[in-house]
């Protein structure tokens, strides 16, 4: 009994993270979808400057992060039927565009399957890198410093 109860918790849980996935899709659709209205209409006109301070005066966030938003629209259609977190979905932009549509919806359901790290290391392949899981680390290694009050990285000289 115990077991039939953790396999439906276990369902019930995968089928809530689903829903979350398709949830925050579709509201990155939604924002993107505003601000290309808002772009292509020059709706921002006369208040800003630019439609780059607009996103960030107005919106609260990146100008990459808001051409990123735009940039996501363009795959609406798959992104419907494809639950993929928005992590991969930034990651895979770059790659999608340069891939004729009928390869895109394979590359997308490639992504959703796979680790956030199995997909940097796929892309990294694709263009002919070395991916981290197939290298042999027999090269010089850098020494990095991180500094322990504010963070900043610096290489060993």
């Amino acid at each position: 009994m115990k077991k039939l109860q953790r396999g439906n918790l276990i369902d019930e849980s995968q089928k809530l993270w689903n829903q979350g996935i398709s949830n925050s899709i579709n509201g990155y659709l939604d924002m993107g979808n505003s601000l290309k209205i808002i772009k292509d209409n020059d709706l921002w006109v006369g208040h800003f400057k630019t439609f780059d301070e607009f996103v960030e005066k107005d919106r609260h966030i990146s100008r990459a992060q808001g051409a990123r938003l735009i940039q996501i629209t363009k795959y609406e259609p798959l992104l419907k039927s494809i639950p993929i977190e928005i992590s991969k979905l930034t990651l895979m932009l770059p790659y999608l565009d340069a891939k004729p549509a009928e390869e895109q919806e394979e590359a997308l359901h490639m992504a959703a399957n796979c680790s956030v790290e199995a997909l940097k290391n796929n892309l990294k392949e694709s263009k002919g890198q070395i991916a981290t899981d197939n290298c042999l680390h027999d090269c010089d290694w850098i020494k990095l410093f991180k500094c322990s009050k504010c963070g900043k990285v610096i290489k060993d000289a």
